[in-house]
């Protein structure tokens, strides 16, 4: 459970890399990067929701556990959130 939680940590970080970096590429590449920080927010999103419910609250390291999943759908709609918005503006 610890491994799925640093993953899904470790992608919503990697989303808002992607997300960021589609902001200066142009074209072709803006849309590819799009595509991909928007599946993995969606993935964080889903999977943060889902293991976060099956974690156990009994010792302090479930609790970071927690924190860091609550943290990854937070960026991840964050990610989200701003991916709507450059929908709207930059891609048209």
């Amino acid at each position: 459970m610890r491994k799925s939680a640093w993953v899904t940590y470790g992608v919503s970080i990697l989303g808002i890399a992607l997300f960021l970096n589609h902001l200066w590429f142009g074209g072709t590449a803006a849309v590819i990067l799009w595509s991909i920080s928007t599946a993995f927010a969606i993935y964080c999103i889903y999977s943060g929701l889902i293991v976060r419910h099956l974690i156990s609250t009994s010792n302090p390291e479930s609790d970071a556990m927690k924190g860091h999943l609550t943290a990854a759908v937070v960026i991840s709609c964050f990610v989200l959130f701003g991916i709507i918005l450059s929908a709207i503006f930059l891609l048209q």
